[in-house]
């Protein structure tokens, strides 16, 4: 609770999938006997609520997502795209697809939430398609000051934040054996 969680890597290397595995396995979990289900919010900067649905049901049913999005889905799969199907909808997700959100709307729909029913936690896909609606002059300055925010919202709401986040490309040109920096992360998205 309280902390801000960075997913942090290179286009296509999973973040997006990672996060919708948190989010599930947040949103409905068991310890010995005992079920918890969570109220979770996640803000779909990168893609419209259908694909991520899609990808949901992708990760929840097995059926590869090019199969779902064509509709021609294998009917040795049929019932596990229906007990997918059933699965989600018991669950207490919001998506908001909302694009260029900044941190001042994400922390009032997450108020709004919050207020109707316990908010048990924030998804943010991702970080560097926030827009602070300030005139920062680097990018930057504007991933520090979103990353803040959302890390003030986590302590105020007393609840985690995660966040995917692009790294910045300069890793790849320093050579085959370079590992990723902090550094990267500041400029995620630029390059």
């Amino acid at each position: 609770d309280s902390d801000l969680l960075l997913i942090a890597g290179r286009p296509g290397d999973g973040k997006t999938s990672l996060l919708l595995q948190i989010l599930l396995n947040s949103a409905y979990y068991k310890i010995t006997d005992r079920v918890y289900k969570k109220r979770v919010v996640i803000f779909s900067l990168e893609m419209p609520e259908e694909q991520l649905v899609l990808r949901l049901i992708a990760q929840l049913s097995g059926i590869n997502s090019q199969d779902l999005r064509s509709g021609k889905i294998p009917d040795i799969k049929i019932a596990y795209y229906i007990n997918a199907l059933d699965y989600l909808s018991s669950l207490d997700i919001v998506i908001d697809d909302t694009p260029g959100v900044s941190p001042a709307y994400i922390r009032s729909r997450c108020e709004i939430l919050n207020a109707e029913r316990k908010l048990d936690a924030v998804f943010v896909d991702s970080l560097n398609l926030m827009r602070s609606g300030m005139d920062f002059r680097k990018s930057h300055e504007e991933v520090d000051f979103n990353a803040t925010e959302l890390k003030n919202l986590a302590r105020e709401l007393n609840i985690p934040v995660w966040s995917a986040h692009q790294m910045n490309r300069g890793v790849e040109y320093r050579g085959s054996n370079s590992k990723p920096k902090l550094a990267d992360l500041r400029e995620g998205g630029e390059q």
